[in-house]
């Protein structure tokens, strides 16, 4: 189940696809939702609130429960 993700001037847009049907893709930074969305286009805004690292995961899962991250 690919998922892809870009970044531009704190839009995140993520791509997911999936033989069943993507049942909703999500984002989490550093471990804490951040946003869900149940249909595409699966985008999402977010900055930093201050310089640092953060990790940023996009999970997406199918109406069967099978899920993929990427991070």
């Amino acid at each position: 189940f690919p998922v892809a993700l870009s970044i531009a001037n704190g839009a995140l847009a993520a791509v997911a696809s999936d033989n069943i049907g993507v049942g909703k893709v999500s984002l989490s930074v550093n471990g804490k939702t951040a946003g869900v969305r149940y249909a595409a286009p699966y985008t999402f805004s977010w900055l930093p609130a201050r310089r640092g690292s953060y990790t940023l995961v996009v999970l997406a899962a199918d109406a069967a429960g099978n899920a993929d991250a990427l991070w």
